[in-house]
Order: C-alpha cells, then structure tokens, then sequence
C-alpha cells in the first residue's frame, strides 16, 4: 500500500500478457447525466455527442487492432461499459447488455461483431462511420457510486476467472460529482469502493481506475495526470483521490505537454478536459501494445483543427497466442 492507502499499480508484473489465454478487461463507465447534454467547447455538439462518438471509435480501433485476426475476431479483449444516469439507473448499453457480466470479442454475442448499427458521425466538413456499440441519451442524476459498485462486480468475477490477466482497467468518464453520496458529497464512500476495486488484484496485477473530467465551460485549461489535486475542492480532489497512480510501466509514455517536477507520483486523472485531451486519455488508457503513428490527423484532432500529439505507449507484452 502507498501512503494514501492504495495499493500501488505500478509493480505491474511484466511477465503478464495480453492475448486470448489471459485476455485483458476494461470497464467504461460513462455519465450520461442531464448535464452531459450541454455544447462542449463551442463546437456545436453536445458532450454526449463527443463521448459517444469518441467511446465507439476507441472501441471500433480497439477491435480492429487487437481482437481482429483476418477474418477471425480472437478473444483478447474483454469489454463492460456502465452508463449512469436518472435516479440511481446504471444500464449496459450493448446490444446483449443483459446476458452477460462483461461481454467477450469473439461470436454471435461478442462485443466486437454485436453492435447496434452503423453511423456516420460528422461535423462541418469531417465526417467518420463506425460501428455504433454504445448509444447515449442524457437525462437525470449522476449515480457514480452505484457504477463503481457495479464496476466491482465486473472486475471481480474478471479477476477470479483469469489471474493472470493483465490488470483490468475502470475508466470513469464524468462532467460533475456523484449525486448519490449524499450532499455535500461524502467521497469516503466512493474511495471505499475504489480501494476494494483495487485489492481484488493480486501483487502486481491490481485493477487501475482512471477518471477523466468533462467541463464544457472550460473553466481552465487541462490538467494533466497531477501527482496532487489540481484544485482543492469537493469535485477535483474527490476524482483524484480515487484514481490510481500511473503504472511505472507507463510513466515515459505520458504525453509530452505533462510538466516535470511535482512531488509524489502523477495519477490516472484529467481535469477540465477538452475534446482532443480526452481523445488522447481514451487512448493512453486503452492502449495495451506499439502503437504504430498515424500518417493523418485523427478524426477529434481534425474536428476541431489541431495537431495531434503522436506517441507510442506500451504496457503490457502482446502475443499471438491461443
């Protein structure tokens, strides 16, 4: 344990890989609050908008690069995504949401193939179709508690069927606070969740929990996996107490705009962050192998006409192997 209490991810065993023995999890749990209907950044969309799109073209590289085998989709990643809203509802919007604790890639009920149709999204003059596995429609309250304890569940089940998977990752998207941890906001019961998350892992393989926080007001500019919170207040510190520190295996991977020398070790979170910051956290996130430079633009770096930042980011060894 390190001396907030967490258990330190950052032993990360490098002996763990990622492939269809020991396929690796990840949990997105995504607010989907009245909130998240407001314009992001002037852009003319609505945060929902951009998540959605975002989410279903990481998942659509996701299948792509590592589930997709010529024509054969392996069983190496396994997929749950949580979305809250309402008064205490937490839905899976996948097509075979209902059947299953987290879906696998491969079959009928795969998540890879099962998506619920095709869409072009686009804007001005960018335009981009994909698969379209999840499907946001906002409204009501921000019940985060209730997904982190879903979340649990998921990763739980995960971890005793494959102990020797590379860590399972939570990633939490969100605009604003819980609003089912009372008010003002006891976080203390969100870290007690995100602790028991974290202690289902063994030595070296805890599960990481990742927060990125939405502002369409753009109150100021992105912060950046802070090694302390940005801001103390309820909202700041609360996220980035709960979120895990980076791996070590990841540290050199961090994006080039992340400032050195704060004390202590920088944690899974982004604060205020605009559309192209939270398109490179999906990926930094997401990312389990090389990633080879893109040749053009990506499509958010296109969407709101700037340069994206090109880095590769390894964690974990990937095979071939059955």
């Amino acid at each position: 344990m390190n001396h907030n209490g967490f258990q330190d991810s950052s032993r990360t065993d490098p002996s763990r890989t990622v492939n269809s023995t020991n396929p690796w999890l990840l949990v997105m749990m995504v607010d989907d609050s009245h909130s998240m209907s407001a314009d992001w950044g002037g852009l003319e969309m609505s945060m929902s908008e951009l998540v959605e799109m975002a989410i279903n073209r990481t998942l659509y590289d996701m299948g792509l690069e590592y589930c997709l085998q010529e024509t054969e989709v392996r069983d190496r990643i396994h997929l749950k995504v949580l979305v809250y809203r309402a008064d205490g509802e937490v839905v899976d919007p996948m097509p075979n949401g209902s059947k299953a604790t987290y879906h696998k890639a491969p079959g009928e009920d795969g998540w890879v193939q099962n998506y619920h149709d095709t869409m072009s999204y686009s804007h001005q003059s960018v335009s981009s179709e994909v698969p379209r596995w999840v499907i946001l429609s906002p409204r009501g309250k921000t019940p985060m508690l209730e997904a982190f304890g879903q979340a649990r569940e998921v990763v739980q089940q995960h971890v005793a069927e494959y102990p020797k998977s590379f860590p399972p990752m939570v990633l939490n998207i969100s605009d604003g606070e819980p609003t089912d941890c009372g008010e003002p906001v006891n976080w203390d019961l969100i870290s007690e969740v995100c602790d028991s998350i974290r202690s289902l892992g063994s030595d070296g393989a805890e599960p990481i929990i990742c927060n990125v926080h939405l502002d369409a007001r753009g109150r100021n500019e992105p912060t950046l996996y802070p090694a302390e919170p940005p801001i103390l207040d309820n909202l700041e510190s609360g996220l980035w107490h709960i979120s895990s520190e980076v791996p070590r295996s990841l540290e050199e991977f961090l994006p080039a705009e992340v400032e050195s020398g704060q004390g202590g070790r920088r944690r899974m979170f982004v604060y205020n962050s605009d559309l192209p910051t939270f398109s490179d956290f999906l990926e930094f996130c997401t990312s389990r192998t090389n990633r080879t430079k893109r040749s053009t633009p990506s499509f958010f770096a296109r969407l709101i006409d700037t340069d994206e930042d090109e880095s590769t980011i390894i964690d974990a060894e990937y095979t071939e192997e059955e």
